[in-house]
């Protein structure tokens, strides 16, 4: 996004207003992104998102007594603890792997590309449990018409 910045109320050249310039900026969230960015957290997902993307990697049992929190926020700083663990997330040098914030979760590159990288593996998987299944449940209706047996309707 282009953002214009007003260097004063009047609109006047010529003539700076530090006060202005730095209240259009946190307005515009520029320097918490600034921040952020010099923080080393290039990849930023919203709680909701962040949620979804990655409790598949939990168990039924902990993604359970997560769902007992009311607060998102803090319902995804458990997951990540939980999975931090769970995966060996790697700590970085400085800071911390990930960070939650109000309104979104901050993520080191080392370990999105870890979590990330597991929530495609599980998906490759379930991929292919799902078209074995599909394909057993087809090679069975095909012998059994070939043998004259009757099968109800193959839905899908």
């Amino acid at each position: 996004f282009i953002r214009c910045i007003k260097p004063n109320r009047r609109n006047e050249c010529d003539y700076y207003d530090r006060m202005v310039v730095t209240e259009q900026l946190r307005y515009f969230a520029v320097l918490q992104e600034a921040q952020v960015r010099r923080a080393g957290y290039p990849v930023r997902l919203g709680h909701k998102e962040c949620w979804d993307d990655f409790k598949v990697l939990c168990s039924a049992r902990v993604v359970s007594e997560l769902m007992n929190l009311d607060e998102m926020k803090s319902r995804v700083q458990k997951l990540l603890d939980h999975l931090s663990e769970e995966l060996s997330i790697p700590k970085p040098m400085h800071g911390l792997s990930w960070a939650v914030g109000r309104i979104m979760v901050f993520f080191k590159l080392p370990a999105f590309e870890r979590l990330n990288g597991a929530r495609l593996e599980l998906v490759i998987k379930s991929t292919t449990l799902i078209q074995a299944c599909w394909r057993r449940c087809k090679l069975t209706r095909t012998e059994s018409m070939s043998a004259g047996i009757a099968v109800g309707p193959l839905e899908g």
